[in-house]
């Protein structure tokens, strides 16, 4: 089935990052968590990042994670906290994530936001925007993305379905 660019890939931020000088460190380390098929991961090599990543499909849980201090220079999680139900949760793996790192460095990650269709999921996390907003504001960086998006498209299986997407990007001061 044709893919939502939207919900597959972070390459459009990718564009956006590179055009507003937020992404500099183009030589510099990646991790992408939540790998899935790599298709962030291949973007993210193409300019010119080496590129770590790990997914859950692999054995490696984003909590279990031994994130190394101011190691990266971009960190991607495109759909993965969601799945993740408990919200004190998901902050720590983003203090973690915004801890590993280097000065400059960027985070994009995404939420689900309560209109998209799975909100009746008690086994996953979804937020209104301003509670996001301010857990963001709280994290260590300026967040120089914050939107709201709300859209069908399909899911991995090729189902339809309603998205409430929180995206988010993150420079570490």
């Amino acid at each position: 089935p044709p893919r939502n660019p939207c919900f597959y890939t972070m390459k459009p931020y990718l564009s956006k990052l590179l055009k507003f000088g937020y992404l500099n460190h183009t030589n510099g380390i990646a991790l992408e968590v939540g790998s899935g098929d790599g298709e962030d991961a291949k973007a993210l090599e193409e300019l010119g990042y080496t590129v770590e990543k790990f997914d859950k499909k692999e054995g490696i849980d984003l909590r279990d994670f031994a994130f190394v201090p101011e190691k990266y220079d971009f960190i991607n999680i495109n759909n993965v906290l969601p799945f993740i139900k408990d919200k004190r949760e998901v902050i720590e793996s983003l203090k973690k994530m915004a801890a590993s790192l280097k000065k400059g460095g960027v985070l994009h990650f995404t939420l689900f936001g309560i209109n998209d269709a799975w909100a009746t999921k008690p086994e996953m996390s979804f937020w209104t925007f301003d509670e996001a907003n301010t857990m963001v504001d709280d994290l260590v960086g300026k967040c120089v993305i914050r939107s709201s998006e709300e859209y069908v498209g399909k899911t991995m299986a090729g189902d339809q379905k309603y998205w409430h997407m929180l995206r988010y990007v993150l420079v570490k001061k």
